[in-house]
């Protein structure tokens, strides 16, 4: 399980192409929405990087985290999503997901 955590940690040293480049709390609606949908895995990760950035008691991070958790019960419930903001964390969030898969797949060879 270490080798996965270890792997895990790498994928933040890696450049994104997610708009978390621009904005330092992009990573905190990534963070809702995840924990939003049940994904704990994902909302693991991100939590801890928004621990590491010490941006967790941030009230900017907090209210970003809520809305994009509202978000993910939003999906989870099978309602629709029309809105242009919520698509975009929904993008965010799956190309954060993207990253982070194949960068455990790529350090693990495969």
């Amino acid at each position: 399980m270490n080798k996965y955590y270890l792997l895990i940690c790498l994928s933040l040293l890696i450049p994104s192409t997610t708009s978390a480049d621009s904005d330092p709390y992009a990573i905190c609606s990534v963070g809702g929405f995840f924990r939003g949908t049940s994904n704990k895995f994902m909302s693991g990760i991100t939590t801890h990087i928004i621990t590491r950035k010490n941006i967790f008691n941030n009230p900017t991070c907090i209210k970003l985290h809520n809305k994009s958790f509202k978000l993910g019960r939003k999906i989870v419930a099978g309602e629709n999503i029309n809105r242009p903001d919520e698509i975009k964390i929904i993008n965010d969030a799956n190309d954060f997901r993207e990253n982070v898969y194949k960068t455990i797949s790529t350090q693990m060879g495969y």
